[in-house]
């Protein structure tokens, strides 16, 4: 049975989210190879060495092309058109990432505007498709993927995830941490949360060369409604920001940002990237500059491209039109 034939029953109430998760085939499905943090009490679950196989062999001396967008699901007929105005965007920006044929992609969440429903899903993630169902596409869950009735069902069920909080591995190379940091999860959200119990645990037992930290709301961001204090973003996720991770990536501001913070053990210098510009409607110029702040560029659609091997990571934002706007080189 195809995915979108099951996700009809879903609309029309004959199916239950579950049983849409259960008939994913071995083609399908951002679960598969990703340890997901089901039950806030249990113990982390061990990480996913070898779900990088397909991409990259494993090897200690491998490559791996990975693509990152964020607030970007705007396709859908019933998403509200002040959303939908920038539908063309969306598609540009997922040929933009198409063309560099990545191992796969990753979301900083806001995923699907502007609540996340069944009925927005399917158009919003149309120009993603084809990697969902390869099971090459990681999403974060956003504020707005919370926002429907049903919370964040609809998503889990599209998206063929067991839960929003999950680790995936490619080999020995590297480690996506995917948080979900919306107030709505049951997990908590805060630093002593069951989540960043779990997180930290997930974090000191990597192996692998490189350790990168997902969210939605950035811990550091110009721009946005938590942000006007002189040193915007969300303070009270700045535990994600944790000693060994190697890059935090965020979204939310409807920006591209980078930034040079302390992280939140130590203090020792860790770099935050906001990229929450491929394909919702985009925010202007902040008129803020925050400490550490080494790049924002503003009104500009665009996406990720991480380029990783076992001595260098090179995060590229790359415009709408090709066009590389930044370069961060990280190497060991």
């Amino acid at each position: 049975m195809s995915r979108r034939i099951i996700w009809l029953a879903l609309i029309l109430g004959t199916a239950a989210a579950g049983a849409f998760v259960a008939c994913g085939d071995d083609s399908s499905g951002g679960d598969a190879g990703a340890d997901a943090f089901v039950d806030a009490t249990s113990e982390p679950p061990p990480i996913d060495s070898s779900a990088g196989d397909a991409a990259d062999g494993g090897a200690d001396d491998a490559s791996l092309l990975i693509g990152v967008i964020g607030d970007y699901g705007v396709c859908s007929d019933a998403d509200p058109p002040e959303y939908s105005v920038s539908c063309p965007d969306e598609i540009a920006v997922a040929a933009l990432v198409h063309g560099w044929s990545p191992d796969a992609i990753v979301t900083v969440g806001d995923n699907s505007y502007g609540s996340g429903s069944y009925a927005q899903l399917p158009g919003d993630q149309a120009p993603y498709d084809p990697d969902i169902d390869a099971g090459k596409f990681f999403p974060t869950m956003g504020n707005h993927d919370w926002l429907s009735a049903a919370g964040d069902a609809p998503s889990l069920a599209y998206f063929h995830l067991a839960s929003p909080r999950y680790v995936k591995a490619f080999g020995s190379l590297v480690t996506f941490y995917i948080l979900d940091t919306d107030d709505h999860d049951d997990a908590g959200d805060d630093a002593g949360s069951a989540q960043a119990v779990w997180f930290r645990a997930a974090l000191a037992a990597s192996t692998t060369k490189w350790n990168v930290v997902v969210n939605h709301e950035a811990p550091y961001s110009s721009c946005g409604e938590y942000s006007y204090d002189g040193d915007g973003g969300r303070e009270d996720f700045r535990w994600i920001g944790a000693a060994g991770a190697d890059l935090v990536l965020s979204g939310h501001s409807h920006v591209y940002e980078r930034l040079q913070r302390g992280n939140f053990d130590d203090g020792g210098p860790q770099p935050y990237v906001v990229m929450g510009a491929s394909g919702a409607p985009l925010q202007g110029n902040c008129g803020v500059k925050l400490p550490g702040q080494q790049k924002a560029i503003y009104g500009t659609f665009g996406a990720l491209r991480l380029a990783i091997t076992s001595s260098s990571l090179v995060v590229h934002f790359v415009a709408e039109d090709g066009g590389v706007a930044d370069t961060l080189t990280l190497t060991k």
